[in-house]
């Protein structure tokens, strides 16, 4: 009810008298933004008690009615899914880091090096126990699975990248032998 009395100081006059005409009009005016109806009042203050009952019975697990049995199931299936869900997530994340890890390393098959890592296990702080000295032991266990850029290649060649496209598709010799006549007998749009 604060706002009917800041209305009544606006129209105090000085000698402490209140223009009580112009303050009621605004009252008036007012009324309807500041206040709820009873009506309004007593039908919203019996929805909050449902409400709140109807929570408190879902709270306590009460499965007397048929409704709330198969919403207590529902429930359930929603944790255990929430439960799946992270599970998956914090495997993900562990493959993630031993991936990350294995290709840093310079491995040449990931997925065999995950494989060959086995099960994987997390620390609290989500990171994989171990990570380094499991691949540490792999690179020993298995070299010939990891590049090794200090070695020459067998045979002391060193392979340099000449940066040709290989994409193309691979011509097979039907498709060779097919353009070698085409142009001899100037099929292939070329003057001889």
């Amino acid at each position: 009810m604060e706002w009917i009395i800041d209305i009544l100081k606006k129209y105090q006059k000085e000698d402490g008298t209140i223009d009580l005409a112009t303050a009621e009009q605004e009252i008036k005016s007012e009324f309807p933004k500041q206040a709820v109806p009873k009506t309004v009042f007593n039908e919203k203050s019996e929805q909050l008690k449902t409400a709140n009952a109807t929570i408190d019975e879902l709270r306590n697990g009460d499965k007397n009615s048929q409704g709330n049995e198969e919403l207590q199931t529902q429930l359930e299936k929603y944790k255990n899914r929430i439960a799946e869900l992270e599970a998956q997530e914090k495997t993900n994340a562990m493959n993630y880091q031993a991936r990350s890890a294995l290709e840093k390393a310079g491995i040449s098959d990931v997925e065999y090096g995950l494989y060959l890592l086995g099960t994987l296990e997390a620390d609290e702080q989500g990171n994989v126990k171990d990570l380094d000295n499991k691949i540490n032991d792999l690179r020993t266990s298995k070299p010939v699975f990891f590049k090794d850029e200090s070695q020459p290649s067998p045979n002391g060649y060193k392979v340099e990248d000449t940066k040709l496209d290989d994409s193309k598709e691979p011509v097979s010799e039907f498709d060779k032998a097919y353009a070698e006549a085409a142009k001899a007998f100037g099929l292939d749009g070329t003057k001889q």
